[in-house]
């Protein structure tokens, strides 16, 4: 059981994919959590400033993740998985040293660090989960490493504000660097595991059997088929509409607008439900297939959320179309 070549050892394995990506999700939004405080004194940040805490992130991120899926091609998925989530845990401690000093700018510098590992940090950890959990059980595997990273961004917004109640804003942000640190920790271990597994079984096979790999080249980009450009297309839709409340207009709007002193706990409804309910429906997607059929629900509900947000009451709302919001990440395996 608790040996990397034993079968069942992919169980404990997908306990520490799950804690690879723990720490970037609950640093991501960190801003957001906290971003009524940052607007007062002694940070006076404007509503520009603070966007592009995140905007950042985004932009460096069109480019960087598709570097990066190669980078893990290149170097392997062990040393990649390792760089990336290092990277995450580097930009997280000079966000923290910046809040320490009351410095945005060095908080900007460390968010662009953030932002070299982050979203590269998923593409490993979705490849060690098809190495890992092929045929039946990749979508579960899917749905509870997202489960757990959904765990994460919810402990943030709930979590985070009270930190800053107790010990004030540094700390609450420093406490983030020791969640990155957590990852980095298991990150190492499940890269450890990985190779003790690839030499168990390489010692059971004929190496003159193997197939030769072949290398990716950056010229494949333009034989990717329209189906697969199509899906990337949807997922741009989907966050723009899903995370535009959540990190940048959520704290603000639902202050002002519904008059809530706390709105982080109203923001972190979508990634509760979804931590919820991601295995349930990863084991379906397994059983049942029909992925597409699948998604057409979520869309529908995401489409009647962003119509109706000023119309019901913002629970029951929110904890309706949460109920999907989940599916955009695994419904297409």
């Amino acid at each position: 059981m608790w040996s990397p070549a034993n079968p069942k050892f992919r169980f404990v394995f997908l306990g520490m994919l799950c804690f690879m990506t723990f720490g970037s999700y609950w640093c991501y939004d960190i801003p957001g959590a906290l971003q009524h405080r940052f607007e007062t004194p002694p940070w006076n940040m404007t509503q520009g400033a603070f966007n592009w805490l995140y905007n950042i992130y985004s932009f460096m991120n069109i480019v960087i993740v598709l570097f990066g899926g190669y980078f893990i091609d290149v170097i392997g998925l062990r040393i990649g998985s390792v760089i990336f989530c290092v990277l995450i845990g580097i930009g997280q401690l000079i966000v923290s040293a910046g809040a320490s000093m009351t410095n945005y700018w060095v908080m900007f510098a460390g968010r662009a660090v953030f932002s070299l590992g982050g979203e590269s940090l998923s593409v490993a950890q979705s490849a060690y989960c098809s190495k890992w959990f092929g045929g039946k059980e990749l979508a579960l595997s899917f749905g509870i490493t997202l489960s757990f990273a959904r765990i994460g961004s919810f402990a943030n917004l709930n979590l985070t504000p009270s930190l800053a109640n107790w010990q004030g804003v540094p700390f609450a942000v420093w406490f983030g660097t020791i969640t990155c640190a957590v990852s980095i920790i298991l990150t190492v271990f499940a890269a450890i595991s990985d190779r003790v597994r690839d030499n168990a079984i390489a010692a059971k096979i004929d190496v003159t059997d193997e197939k030769p790999k072949i290398p990716f080249s950056p010229k494949d980009i333009i034989h990717f088929p329209l189906s697969l450009w199509l899906i990337y297309f949807i997922c741009v839709l989907y966050y723009i509409g899903v995370f535009l409340l959540i990190s940048l207009a959520g704290t603000n709007y639902f202050i002002y607008q519904y008059g809530i002193s706390s709105p982080t706990t109203i923001l972190s409804i979508p990634y509760i439900m979804s931590a919820a309910m991601a295995p349930f429906c990863g084991f379906a997607v397994d059983k049942v297939g029909k992925k597409t059929f699948m998604a057409c629900p979520h869309f529908g509900c995401h489409y009647w959320r962003i119509c109706s947000v000023d119309i019901w009451p913002t629970y029951r709302i929110r904890t309706w179309c949460s109920c999907t919001n989940h599916c955009h990440d695994y419904d297409w395996i």
